[in-house]
């Protein structure tokens, strides 16, 4: 008979990143800015007016320009507007060194925890916590880390 106090295994990923939900891995870079993947999606639906019924010829225009950039002050200028159509034909793409960035905060947090246990962390242990965060957020297998990408984590966020 198990115990209702304890976490269900699905409850488990969900509980580990409770210190973190208001944060987003999946960033796209417009401009020189982070955007929430979800901002752009909902910016590139308002921008082609989709959900609006289409006229008669099938064919319908764009919004303009200015009432996008109102709305979604994201978009500030022509280059912005122009990888707003190109995510419309080809998906959003987000940022891959954001997710990593995402990543090796979560790591740094696991980390301190772990230590303050009086855990011994290895390289071994670092790129398994690596990867299990990647899977826990459904972040793309795209995004990965090797040694050296741990041994430059290590020097850059623990202290020793």
């Amino acid at each position: 008979m198990s115990d209702e106090s304890e976490p269900h295994e699905s409850d488990v990923a969900e509980m580990r990143y409770e210190y973190t939900k208001d944060w987003d891995p999946f960033m796209v870079k417009i401009g020189n800015r982070l955007v929430r993947g979800t901002e752009v999606e909902k910016a590139i639906k308002y921008y082609y007016k989709d959900g609006l019924k289409p006229p008669a010829n099938g064919k319908s225009k764009p919004r303009k320009f200015s009432s996008l950039s109102e709305r979604y002050r994201f978009v500030k200028n022509e280059n912005d507007l122009k990888k707003i159509r190109e995510m419309k034909k080809n998906g959003l793409k987000f940022d891959a060194s954001h997710m990593r960035f995402f990543i090796g905060l979560e790591m740094e947090i696991e980390t301190e925890k772990r230590i303050a246990d009086g855990e011994s962390i290895t390289i071994k242990d670092h790129l398994e916590m690596f990867e299990r965060i990647r899977e826990d957020h459904k972040i793309p297998n795209t995004i990965t880390a090797g040694v050296n990408w741990v041994f430059k984590w290590r020097r850059e966020n623990l202290k020793k």
